[in-house]
């Protein structure tokens, strides 16, 4: 993906929301999306421990997953990504 912009648009935090919108995710996929938009705060494997109580994790899921914005180059439409 490459992004002609990205934006932050801040939200309230919510671990249990985050929590069941990982096991609707495709983590490989998801991971790579925000790799390519230059997010690298995201681990290669998320464990149970990191669901139930890593709030550095949390933070960065729920900061990719509902924070950051963008608009790819050739759809000129803006996604949540």
């Amino acid at each position: 993906v490459e992004a002609e912009k990205v934006d932050v648009c801040e939200c309230e935090f919510n671990p249990d929301f985050l929590r069941s919108m990982y096991a609707k995710l495709d983590w490989t996929a998801f991971r790579e999306t925000a790799l390519s938009l230059k997010l690298d705060e995201l681990p290669e494997t998320v464990s149970e421990e990191m669901l139930a109580g890593d709030e550095q994790f949390l933070r960065a899921f729920h900061h990719i997953l509902l924070e950051v914005w963008f608009r790819f180059f050739w759809f000129n439409r803006q996604y949540k990504g």
